[in-house]
């Protein structure tokens, strides 16, 4: 019934507007209660209060409510993006006619939404601490051997190995060459050393490093010897040190103060030659000189000196005597210089000064195979050299070095030499 009214009043409208020469405005309203008699629902009761709109002046009745639930969202999205003209658009748009024309948006804005919260940043995980290298490893630092297998390819045998003195070391299997790979590394990174079955290697007192035994070729057991060097002692004023060689690496060191300038000698009492090999370095470990079974070297006064003994071919128990020169002698009011010669490099100096210019004799008295001179300047030049008898030209007031040794014959020796003026 209320269709057909619609209808009705839509044609009447229409009419009338023509009517009245107005068409602009009553033509939209019958086609708009036209639409509202003929559709259903929401759109023929948004046509009833249109028309009640129209003809009361009252504000039209929301229908919000009635919305299909599919278009909520686009019903509020339009609120939210029209949030800004909501307030301005309230009041109705007068038009000439004095009519209204609006439909009022009663709806309330949505409040806005707050920002969400960042989330705190974590902390960084603190970094792992890196691994050990010598965790878990066995330790054989008091040990003088250890033992083991290697029995598949790509293994490897670890130990941690600390030190108890400086010097050389050895590492020796004591298998034929090929059969199981040694090598030693500092703790914490580097190769030292290695060696197929064995290998030396210098190492620092206290000192941790790591061995490790290798899988060469074939599966096989292993017994490694360690070969530790004696800690370097201090010989100065001792005649004698002994000492044994116990693997062919070793190299026994000791500290040497001379007390006194000139040619000192160390020599291994009963040693055949190349038995052994001796050397002397200097304050800065520079080799001064080497020999074997003996070496003689010129060292200064105070200063301290190392001797280094190594083996040549084979272990060996030693004993090294030191010798040390005489210190020279003034024998300007004597003129006569006694003495007794012990060893090889020997060399005993005596000062004279000449009380006059002219030649003077010096003598031993000694026949042939006795002993050799030579008499030097203050500045160190020779003046003349020969055996058991020497005459030289001296000038008066000079101070010169008469110097006795031995030289292709037995020791000891004595001798006494006269100085004689021509």
């Amino acid at each position: 019934m209320l269709k057909l009214i619609l209808i009705i009043i839509a044609v009447i409208i229409a009419i009338v507007s023509i009517i009245l020469q107005n068409p602009e405005k009553g033509i939209p309203v019958a086609i708009v209660i036209f639409l509202g008699g003929i559709s259903q629902g929401v759109l023929s009761e948004y046509a009833a209060d249109f028309l009640e709109t129209v003809f009361s002046g009252s504000e039209p009745t929301v229908v919000e409510e009635h919305l299909p639930p599919e278009s909520a969202p686009q019903q509020e999205a339009a609120v939210t993006s029209g949030q800004s003209n909501t307030e301005t658009s309230a009041a109705p748009e007068q038009d000439s006619g004095g009519g209204s024309d609006y439909t009022a948006n009663t709806s309330t804005a949505p409040a806005p939404t707050p920002a969400p919260e960042s989330a705190p940043t974590p902390e960084p995980a603190p970094a792992p601490e890196p691994a050990d290298p010598l965790s878990g490893l066995t330790n054989i630092s008091s040990q003088t051997s250890v033992s083991g297998s290697v029995i598949e390819r790509d293994q490897v045998n670890q130990y941690r190995y600390t030190a108890p003195t400086d010097g050389t070391y050895q590492f020796d299997s004591g298998l034929d060459y090929g059969k199981v790979s040694l090598q030693i590394d500092n703790a914490y990174g580097g190769k030292l050393a290695s060696g197929s079955s064995s290998m030396s290697a210098e190492l620092e007192a206290g000192k941790t490093y790591i061995l490790r035994v290798k899988y060469s070729s074939t599966p096989m057991d292993y017994t490694i010897q360690i070969g530790v060097p004696n800690p370097v002692t201090d010989i100065t004023g001792q005649t004698s040190v002994s000492g044994s060689l116990t693997y062919l690496t070793q190299s026994d060191r000791y500290t040497y103060t001379a007390s006194i300038s000139g040619v000192h000698q160390f020599n291994a009492v009963g040693m055949n030659f190349n038995a052994l090999r001796l050397a002397v370095l200097n304050p800065q470990g520079q080799k001064l000189n080497s020999g074997s079974p003996s070496v003689s070297v010129t060292l200064e006064a105070g200063k301290t000196y190392t001797l280094c003994v190594e083996t040549t071919s084979h272990f060996l128990d030693y004993t090294i005597h030191v010798n040390v020169p005489n210190p020279p002698v003034d024998v300007t009011a004597s003129a006569q210089a006694a003495g007794t010669l012990t060893y090889s490099s020997q060399i005993d100096q005596y000062y004279y000064t000449a009380p006059a210019d002219g030649s003077y004799r010096f003598d031993t008295g000694l026949g042939y195979g006795g002993v050799s001179m030579k008499v030097q300047d203050e500045n160190g030049t020779s003046c003349g050299v020969s055996a058991n008898s020497l005459t030289v030209t001296l000038k008066a007031g000079t101070q010169y070095i008469l110097n006795v040794y031995k030289e292709y014959a037995n020791l000891p020796v004595e001798y006494t030499v006269s100085i004689i003026p021509q």
